[in-house]
């Protein structure tokens, strides 16, 4: 499945283009240059900066890791760089950052979203494309690297000179904590990393055992900061744990003036679409 806000994908037009290609190709795809020709062009129409095609030998040299374990470790949340999400070129120069992943170099330097990466160990960073910024990020565990920084905010501000060292930063799904209260109730705490299934299962069972019999719950904080995202449909099922019956939780507009609400039918999983004008 594919998540578009605009409400413009669907699997039976994906499957026409699917159709289309191979039509132009005389109905086969009979060397591994020509399927990866197509599925580049099959991923780009998507028209998503997010979504990407990398050929196998592509994807090992962007993580600087040419063994199938990295991958592997890779696909698992396991980095060694500095932590950082650049997105696209400013209008005021440099890349933009996304999101610093949690307690990352990155985010211990005082990177913030919003900042402008300017250069990477002295390259322009507008001048790289964001497969080859990710090449420069990541390296060997203990090296470093250097980063020309200018804080969010007016051009005119000075740019910070920053060396961070690259470290392997696994990310847990969650981190939770219960802040005691003078009153003998605690108030659980959670620093939600991203939105996930481990995210979601994770939460539920802090949940369920604050929830417990002999527990005294004031309260809970979700800690949703430097949080870049993750699967639209997780974060819903998240929402649902601490909404009744019934609750609206997401409304998305995908034309005007019909207008489509999902709202969950169970407590703790499950959602309906509902349509009105």
């Amino acid at each position: 499945e594919f998540y578009d806000p605009a409400g413009r994908f669907s699997q039976q037009a994906w499957a026409g283009q699917l159709q289309a290609v191979l039509q132009r190709h005389g109905g086969t795809l009979p060397s591994k240059a020509e399927a990866y020709r197509a599925l580049r062009e099959l991923v780009g129409s998507l028209g998503d900066r997010y979504s990407t095609f990398m050929e196998p030998s592509a994807f090992r040299r962007a993580l600087r890791q040419p063994m199938p374990a990295a991958e592997r470790d890779y696909l698992a949340a396991q980095f060694v760089g500095i932590g950082v999400q650049l997105g696209g070129v400013s209008p005021l120069g440099g890349r933009l950052v996304e999101a610093p992943l949690v307690e990352s170099p990155a985010e211990c330097a005082g990177i913030r979203r919003g900042d402008r990466v300017l250069e990477i160990d002295g390259i322009p960073s507008e001048s790289l494309t964001l497969d080859e910024t990710t090449t420069l990020l990541r390296g060997p565990a203990g090296s470093s690297v250097a980063l020309t920084v200018a804080p969010q905010g007016p051009a005119q501000q000075t740019p910070r000179q920053l060396l961070l060292e690259r470290r392997p930063l696994p990310q847990p799904a969650i981190k939770e904590a219960q802040l005691p209260l003078p009153d003998g109730r605690v108030v659980q705490y959670v620093r939600l990393h991203y939105f996930s299934h481990e995210a979601t299962a994770g939460l539920s069972q802090v949940v369920a055992s604050a929830e417990s019999e002999g527990q005294h719950v004031a309260g809970y904080v979700l800690d949703l900061r430097n949080n870049p995202g993750g699967v639209f449909e997780e974060a819903v099922a998240i929402a649902s744990l601490f909404q009744v019956r019934e609750c609206i939780v997401v409304s998305m507009v995908l034309c005007v003036p019909e207008r489509c609400q999902l709202r969950h039918t169970s407590l703790w999983v499950g959602w309906q679409w509902q349509r009105s004008c």
